[in-house]
């Protein structure tokens, strides 16, 4: 499994970076995953950027994702595709 990383992290710091790319090694998923750090406008704006790579590789257009954070609660997540990075 390759581990892909986002230009926004630039706005992390090394050790948080660093901590995530070591949890995201370390958790074994069943399924396909990716690992987003949610901020405050991610909630209040409703929505989360997902790297074009893990969208090309993995989903077709007309799925949801289950979204499970760090508690083990799970949220299904509808999602669309903005044309515009393709």
């Amino acid at each position: 499994m390759g581990i892909d990383i986002c230009k926004s992290w630039k706005s992390l710091s090394v050790e948080e970076r660093q901590g995530a790319i070591n949890a995201a090694r370390i958790f074994n998923p069943k399924n396909r995953s990716f690992l987003v750090f949610l901020q405050a406008s991610n909630l209040q704006m409703h929505h989360v950027y997902v790297l074009a790579t893990f969208v090309r590789k993995c989903l077709s257009g007309d799925e949801c994702i289950i979204e499970q954070d760090s508690g083990e609660s799970r949220l299904a997540v509808a999602f669309k595709l903005n044309c515009s990075i393709f």
